[in-house]
């Protein structure tokens, strides 16, 4: 909760594909009308080199990052969102919660469709980045639940693991489930990977 408390930043964004087919460019313009949020990378005028430093601002400056796809799909989710937003001490914002919530522990991340308006998300934000208790409350869900990088490291030594652990429960049970996920690049016909 002191790594909370510390954050005096609204909103970071890491973004190198500034004409996508979501249109994400567009509502974060409009966002900014609102709400402060700084755009790094080629998109952005800010820089920030991948590394420690980098990493340390997210997670001590900001309240929010812009977790936003390129396209909109049903199977396709920024590796962003894992990588900023559950790596780090930041509320992720997703464009659309479809997309997401099947996948991610619920109250972890904010939806900007549940918002009519980038003006009504803007206020929202605000309220939380002036209101603690009410920011903190994104973090609940990891008493309940861990996050479990690929080189087995993880986020935080007092959280439950999930990650690895679903992974060895699925290994043993019986009978086992079969799932088959098919590869596809992260591009969408009428909203779904192709």
């Amino acid at each position: 909760m002191k790594r909370l408390i510390g954050k005096f930043k609204g909103a970071a964004w890491f973004v190198s594909h500034c004409g996508t087919n979501s249109k994400r460019e567009k509502y974060v313009e409009q966002l900014q009308e609102h709400f402060p949020v700084d755009v790094y990378g080629s998109c952005g005028t800010l820089k920030c080199p991948r590394g420690g430093a980098c990493e340390r601002m997210l997670d001590e400056q900001y309240h929010f990052y812009i977790a936003f796809e390129n396209s909109i799909c049903k199977d396709y989710i920024t590796e962003k969102l894992w990588n900023q937003g559950y790596g780090k001490d930041i509320v992720p914002i997703v464009m659309k919660r479809a997309v997401v919530e099947q996948l991610v522990p619920p109250k972890s991340f904010i939806a900007a469709d549940d918002f009519n308006t980038t003006k009504e998300l803007a206020t929202y934000l605000l309220y939380l980045m002036r209101n603690k208790s009410a920011y903190a409350e994104y973090f609940e869900w990891r008493r309940e639940y861990k996050v479990v990088f690929l080189d087995g490291s993880h986020h935080d030594t007092l959280e439950r693991p999930w990650g690895f652990c679903q992974i060895c429960r699925l290994l043993w049970e019986e009978p086992r489930p079969i799932l088959s996920i098919p590869v596809e690049v992260h591009a969408c016909k009428e909203g779904v990977a192709v």
